[in-house]
């Protein structure tokens, strides 16, 4: 039966759908509510480096000096980007949230790996967003009858670019990526990500670049 063998192995699809399908948009959305679009963005470029942990605790690789010395320069990196402005400002909850956020994408991305080895990306992608939608529903009804959205063109563009794009398009070529390349190789593309989001950061919302997320940020993506 088609339905018993594309959900067989549950467990791990839930894992899938609770940290990168649910998990990991709510708390990124929820993080840029309260910090910057470009401290998000560097702060979640430790993410390759949180993965090597992951992976060892789940797969059983092993991290040598040089990926360990990586972790060491990436963490400081974090702690420039959030130290510096909470000692100015006080903790910043959206940079916090986004370093959980790396986290979450750090499991979900060896979690799928396991997915993968007796399944497609495809089918695995396919089978964690059917389970997904259940555990989004709850939240997304909740918040609606709190502060229920007002429809525009413009709001409707967003949310279908969002579902479309990072939501579906983005998370199948990302565990294609996985499955050929593994947890770890994957990761390194993963640097690319704040130079995108610093640029469209700056272009669109006008957000300015300070000297923490610049160095902070060059020393995460070094690590890495």
């Amino acid at each position: 039966d088609l339905g018993l063998r594309l959900f067989r192995g549950w467990p791990i699809l839930v894992a899938m759908a609770v940290t990168g399908i649910a998990g990991f948009p709510v708390i990124l959305y929820w993080s840029v509510q309260y910090t910057t679009a470009v401290n998000a963005g560097f702060i979640t470029a430790v993410t390759p480096l949180l993965t090597l942990p992951v992976a060892a605790l789940l797969l059983g690789d092993r991290i040598n000096a040089r990926q360990a010395l990586g972790m060491v320069v990436s963490l400081l990196g974090v702690a420039l980007i959030v130290g510096v402005g909470a000692l100015a400002v006080g903790v910043n909850f959206g940079d916090l949230l986004s370093l959980f956020d790396a986290l979450v994408w750090a499991f979900y991305s060896v979690i799928g790996r396991l997915a993968m080895r007796t399944r497609s990306a495809l089918a695995a992608t396919g089978a964690a967003f059917m389970l997904a939608v259940p555990i989004l529903v709850v939240p997304a009804a909740w918040e609606w009858t709190r502060q229920p959205p007002t429809w525009t063109p413009t709001l409707a563009l967003t949310v279908l670019y969002i579902g479309v794009f990072p939501g579906a398009l983005a998370l199948l070529a990302w565990n294609s990526g996985i499955r050929r390349l593994g947890p770890g190789r994957a990761m390194a593309f993963y640097n690319t990500l704040p130079l995108y989001v610093a640029i469209l950061a700056v272009v669109f919302l006008s957000e300015p670049l300070r000297w923490t997320s610049l160095v902070g940020g060059a020393l995460v993506i070094g690590g890495g």
